[in-house]
């Protein structure tokens, strides 16, 4: 008997040994929607391949929002622990969707951002900078 238990037990060892372990990917509005986003890094374009920093110049108060991105295609903003305006509403909501397949990342606020960056830590997106037209933005964002 305990001859076949050891071999029972082997058995189970070496089948769990050999069994497959592959993961699917994460599909893009998984990756999206898994958590919140916080920026932490911004820049403009200021030559055909570079970037300069301006994240330096954003107000504190936008630097503690929180983006969260829902699985039925509604999106929220936080304002974090410090608003810009106090009397304004502490979370705000829209709508969100991919277009060009899934490549731009458009909200209900009118941004259409081309997305450079999505994985399981970073989303880094560009967008056009609409006070200066024909200049482009990047934002990055982390977990």
């Amino acid at each position: 008997m305990k001859n076949y238990l050891r071999v029972a037990i082997l058995a189970s060892v070496l089948l769990n040994a050999c069994t497959k372990n592959d993961t699917v990917p994460k599909t893009k509005a998984e990756l999206l929607t898994s958590g919140s986003w916080k920026q932490t890094g911004a820049q403009y374009k200021v030559g055909a391949d570079a970037w300069a920093d301006y994240y330096s110049n954003i107000d504190a108060c936008t630097k503690d929002d929180i983006i969260t991105f829902k699985t039925d295609g509604t999106l929220t903003l936080d304002e974090g622990a410090t608003k810009c305006d106090p009397n304004g509403p502490q979370v705000s909501s829209g709508m969100w969707l991919f277009q060009n397949n899934e490549t731009i990342l458009s909200t209900s606020v009118g941004i259409s951002a081309e997305i450079e960056v999505l994985d399981e830590k970073t989303l880094q997106i560009v967008f056009p900078d609409f006070a200066n037209p024909g200049n482009t933005n990047r934002s990055i964002y982390t977990r």
